[in-house]
C-alpha cells in the first residue's frame, strides 16, 4: 500500500509539471494572439474587452491556479485525494482558458478531454466524474455566453454546441471505465504484493516466538559482514538453562511459554541497535550493531536479569535463566566462525555454573 501511495504521489508531480509547462505555453499563445489581432485593414485592435478576454482572465486564472495547486500539492494539511483533484482542476482551467481565448475555433471545445483523460492517472471514479461534469458545464456556459454575444442560433451554432458536449460526455464514460479498471488492477497488484510479503515473512519468521529464524539470521549476517564499515558489532548467543528439565517436568506447552516470554523481552529492545533471532530449540541470538562491546554486554546482562525475574503460574517457585556467549566482530571474521566463537563462550558460561554471560 505504501508503495502505491508513493507511486501516485510521483505521478501527481509529473502531471503537475506537465500542467505547468502546458499553462506557460498557453499564456504565450494567448499573448501572441492578442498582439497579432488586427482588423481587415491590418491595424491592431486593442480594446479593453479583448485585453480582458484574451490575456488578463485566461492568464490570470492559469497563474492563480498554478500557485494554489503548488501550495496544496506541497502541503501536508491536504489529503492525497484533494491534491489529485486540484492538479486535474489546474489542467481543466488551462484548457478552458484556451477555449475562452480561441472560442471561434470549433475544435478547441474538445480540449477539456485532456483533463478528463488525465484524471484516470488517479484510480478515483469520483474525481473523473467531477472533472467531466465541470467540463460539460463550462462548455455549456461558454456556448451560452457566445449566444448572448451574437444572438444567432443557426445550424452551425447548434452543431458546435452539441458535438463538444457529446464528445466530453462519452470521453467521461470511457475515462470512468478506465479509472475503474485501473482501480481494480491496483487492488489486484496490492493484494498480490501483500500475499508475497506475507509469504516472505512466514518464511523468515519463527511462528512460535515471532523472532526471525536461522535462515533469516544467516542472510542478515552475510549482509552486515559484507557492508562492514568499522562500526562496532557483536553477537550474543543464549541458551535457556535446564530447558530439557523444564519440558520434562511441565510439558512442552509450558516450555513454549518460556520461549515466547524470553523472545518478547528480546523484541522489546529500546535505546540500542540489536536484531533478535531464534537460532533453534532453546537457543536465541542477538546481533548488536553500531554498539560498543561494553554496551552490548550491559544490555545482555540486563536481559538476563529480566529473565531471572520471570514467574509462571505453573512453576511459581522456579527461577529461570540462560547462559550466553558474547563475541565482538573483527575484520576478516567469517560468519560461521563468528557464530562458533559465540557458541564456545556460551558453553564456557554453562561450565562456569550457568546464569551468566561470557565474552
Amino acid at each position: 500500500m505504501a508503495k502505491t501511495v508513493e507511486n501516485i504521489s510521483v505521478w501527481r508531480n509529473k502531471v503537475f509539471l506537465f500542467c505547468s509547462i502546458f499553462g506557460f505555453l498557453s499564456i504565450i499563445s494567448e499573448i501572441i494572439l492578442f498582439m497579432t489581432k488586427s482588423n481587415e485593414d491590418g491595424l491592431y485592435l486593442i480594446t479593453a474587452a479583448d485585453t480582458m478576454r484574451t490575456v488578463v482572465l485566461p492568464a490570470g486564472a492559469t497563474v492563480l491556479m498554478f500557485f494554489i495547486t503548488l501550495y496544496i500539492n506541497n502541503s501536508s494539511r491536504f489529503s492525497a485525494n484533494v491534491k489529485n483533484g486540484w492538479v486535474c482542476l489546474f489542467l481543466l482551467v488551462i484548457c478552458m482558458s484556451l477555449v475562452v481565448t480561441y472560442y471561434d475555433a470549433e475544435l478547441i471545445y474538445g480540449l477539456p478531454v485532456l483533463a478528463i483523460f488525465m484524471s484516470t492517472v488517479f484510480p478515483k471514479k469520483s474525481l473523473t466524474v467531477g472533472i467531466t461534469v465541470v467540463s460539460e458545464l463550462t462548455i455549456i456556459g461558454v456556448r451560452i455566453a457566445t449566444y448572448l454575444q451574437n444572438k444567432i442560433v443557426d445550424r452551425d451554432f447548434v452543431i458546435d454546441s452539441i458535438v463538444p458536449v457529446l464528445i466530453l460526455f462519452f470521453a467521461g464514460i470511457m475515462s470512468i471505465m478506465l479509472s475503474e479498471f485501473n482501480k481494480e488492477k491496483t487492488a489486484a497488484i496490492e493484494k498480490t504484493s501483500q500475499n508475497e510479503d506475507k509469504l516472505e515473512r512466514e518464511v523468515k519468521i519463527d511462528k512460535l516466538t515471532g523472532l526471525y529464524n536461522r535462515a533469516a539470521m544467516d542472510n542478515y549476517l552475510d549482509r552486515v559482514i559484507a557492508k562492514y564499515d568499522g562500526a562496532p558489532m557483536s553477537l550474543l548467543m543464549i541458551d535457556i538453562d535446564n530447558f530439557k528439565q523444564v519440558n520434562d517436568m511441565y510439558g512442552h506447552q509450558f516450555g513454549d511459554k518460556i520461549l515466547v516470554s524470553i523472545a518478547n523481552k528480546m523484541l522489546a529492545i529500546s535505546g540500542i541497535n540489536a536484531m533478535p533471532f531464534r537460532y533453534g530449540g532453546e537457543e536465541m541470538v542477538l546481533v548488536f550493531w553500531d554498539c560498543p562491546l561494553e554496551e552490548a554486554k550491559a544490555y545482555s546482562e540486563e536481559l538476563l536479569s529480566q529473565v531471572n525475574e520471570l514467574k509462571f503460574p505453573f512453576a511459581p517457585d522456579r527461577n529461570f535463566s540462560f547462559s550466553g556467549g558474547l563475541v565482538a566482530y573483527r575484520p576478516g571474521l567469517q560468519k560461521d566462525r563468528w557464530i562458533r566463537l559465540a557458541d564456545e563462550q556460551l558453553y564456557k558460561a554453562k561450565a562456569a555454573g550457568k546464569n551468566r554471560i561470557c565474552l
